[in-house]
């Protein structure tokens, strides 16, 4: 079957990938425990077939707690692609259809493979917040480009044992005959040959009239440390002083706005009462330690209940959209305020707002990932967590009130909260983010047409 996109997400793709794709699928009749069994036994199948989906990112499959509505176990889909959701899907059926169609058994389908995309679409949910910790890079992007430093260290391992650059040879000499060697290396090598393709002009109109409507949400005014670091990080003098003007001249609109804002969350935070969520139960979490921390790359699943007012309900409607703002616009140098080790973070709201969904692929352990939540990444986080129902109390949104319970009770919510993913599959587990834009650097200064004799060297220095 033919998948149309929403026309919003087809644009806003045109100059920011990969894309999020997730759905909840209801299976009538089987327990959350069942759906799980039934994930594992099909994980190291599942795991395998999906390599050959050559734009695919990540994909997991977590069952989920029973809906209050009809009772239903559901079964998580997420994946991040880099192709249109019809050539993803075609892609995916015909490689692992039949798995596919075992996984979602007993769903209210026809059960043939070809079938799967439609149940996808139709139980489809909508990504509140996705982060990106390397925009505009697909996996054969991710991929070629490794094999691209791999190729270069040896030419330049090569080059050093023959003594064919003395001492004092400008690095400018080396980096241009490096890239002559490159290029004369057999295409069947998979290699790039230029520099990455610029986002071309209409997407970036596209993308510079969404940042317009970013700042005509009056109480954007939240993220101006964010906004700050953003505009410092603009390398052209002019563009930059430009910018500055701007947004100082945008706080005569929004100043306002955003005090209002604060003010409203900060009653909030007084009215109400201090929640104690319980413990985890401790042979849960002996089953999800069994799981974690294997392998350089890693995931967690969290499933929150939110504050069951209105109130709140809307105020992190609203806080995820200002944090997806952020994603597209502010956090797009691989770091989410702050934490530089995430390659994917998906958020959503879920049952009519009564919860919230937390996906996240990142680097190295957990222990550290959770630390960096109250630490570096604590302005992102800590305004998302408040809404959460068992969240220690904050103060003025982005500060904790209780310095000294807040991180050991935020830690113990988040283990409540943790759900098992039996099927997790990632199509490079042994790149960390900083790998990723590392490379993708090394391509870029090794293909530019000249570089200065400074640029040339800190170039070299990467390698």
């Amino acid at each position: 079957m033919r998948v149309y996109e929403p026309g919003l997400e087809r644009l806003r793709s045109l100059w920011r990938r990969p894309c999020s794709f997730t759905a909840f699928v209801p299976i009538p009749g089987v327990t959350t425990s069942e759906l799980n069994l039934r994930l594992r036994a099909l994980a190291p199948q599942l795991e395998s077939a999906l390599s050959a989906v050559t734009d695919l990112h990540t994909l997991r499959l977590v069952a989920l707690p029973s809906s209050g509505r009809d009772g239903s176990s559901r079964i998580l889909f997420n994946s991040v692609r880099d192709r249109s959701l019809n050539e993803h899907f075609t892609r995916l059926v015909a490689v692992a259809g039949p798995l596919l169609s075992q996984a979602f058994a007993g769903a209210d389908y026809s059960g043939r493979p070809e079938d799967v995309p439609r149940l996808l679409v139709r139980f489809r949910k909508k990504d509140m917040t996705v982060h990106l910790g390397a925009i505009n890079k697909g996996v054969a992007d991710i991929q070629s480009e490794r094999r691209l430093l791999a190729a270069v260290e040896e030419l330049m391992d090569e080059a050093v044992e023959l003594g064919r650059w003395p001492a004092g040879t400008p690095a400018e000499t080396i980096r241009q005959e490096l890239r002559a060697n490159v290029l004369a290396l057999p295409d069947s090598l998979g290699l790039p040959t230029t520099v990455s393709p610029p986002v071309p002009w209409f997407p970036r109109l596209l993308r510079f009239l969404d940042l317009l409507v970013t700042f005509a949400f009056p109480a954007i005014g939240v993220l101006a440390v964010h906004i700050q670091n953003a505009i410092k990080r603009i390398d052209h003098p002019g563009k930059r002083a430009l910018a500055w003007l701007a947004y100082g001249l945008w706080w005569i609109y929004g100043a306002v706005f955003t005090g209002m804002a604060l003010l409203v969350v900060r009653v909030l935070e007084l009215i109400e009462p201090d929640v104690v969520a319980p413990s985890a139960d401790p042979a849960k979490v002996a089953q999800l330690e069994s799981t974690e921390d294997l392998t350089i790359v890693n995931q967690v699943t969290y499933w929150f209940p939110v504050k069951p007012t209105c109130v709140r309900r809307l105020l992190l409607r609203v806080i995820l959209w200002g944090s997806e703002r952020g994603c597209r616009h502010f956090w797009t140098n691989g770091s989410l305020a702050g934490i530089n080790t995430i390659h994917y973070a998906r958020i959503l709201e879920v049952d009519d707002g009564a919860t919230m969904l937390f996906l996240s692929d990142y680097d190295g352990s957990l222990d550290r990932y959770l630390l960096d939540f109250l630490g570096v990444g604590s302005d992102a986080v800590i305004p998302i967590a408040s809404n959460v129902y068992g969240c220690p109390k904050t103060r003025w949104l982005f500060t904790p009130a209780d310095p000294g319970t807040f991180g050991p009770r935020l830690m113990s919510l988040l283990r409540l909260s943790q759900l098992e993913t039996p099927v997790w599959y990632r199509a490079y587990p042994n790149l960390t983010v900083d790998d990723t834009l590392k490379d993708g650097a090394i391509r870029d200064g090794l293909f530019a047409p000249t570089l200065s004799e400074k640029s040339a060297a800190d170039w070299l220095a990467q390698l």
